[in-house]
C-alpha cells in the first residue's frame, strides 16, 4: 500500500490541539497501518523524532496519538 494512504489526515479538534502542547498530535491511519509504519513515515515526512505511537480504534475508524520528541512539532498545512 503506498505510504501516502497509511496517514490520511490530521485530526483537528479541542482536544487534539490541547494534547499539542504535550508535543502530540493526533492523525486519522488506514486500518492496516501499524505503530512502526506510522512511526517511520511521520519521521521521514515531517523531519522529526517520534517518541511513541499509540493506537486507538472506534468503530471503524483508527486514530495514531503520535508523541514527538520534547520541543519538536509537525506542520500539518505542509
Amino acid at each position: 500500500m503506498p505510504s501516502k494512504e497509511l496517514i490520511r489526515q490530521p485530526i483537528v479538534t479541542e482536544k487534539a490541539e490541547r494534547m499539542k502542547k504535550e508535543s502530540k498530535f493526533v492523525f486519522i491511519v488506514d486500518k492496516k497501518a501499524v505503530k512502526n509504519e506510522i512511526k517511520k513515515l511521520i519521521e521521514k515526512n515531517h523531519k522529526v523524532e517520534v517518541v511513541a505511537v499509540n493506537i486507538v480504534r472506534r468503530g471503524t475508524a483508527k486514530k495514531a496519538i503520535v508523541t514527538l520528541k520534547s520541543g519538536q512539532t509537525i506542520n500539518e498545512k505542509v
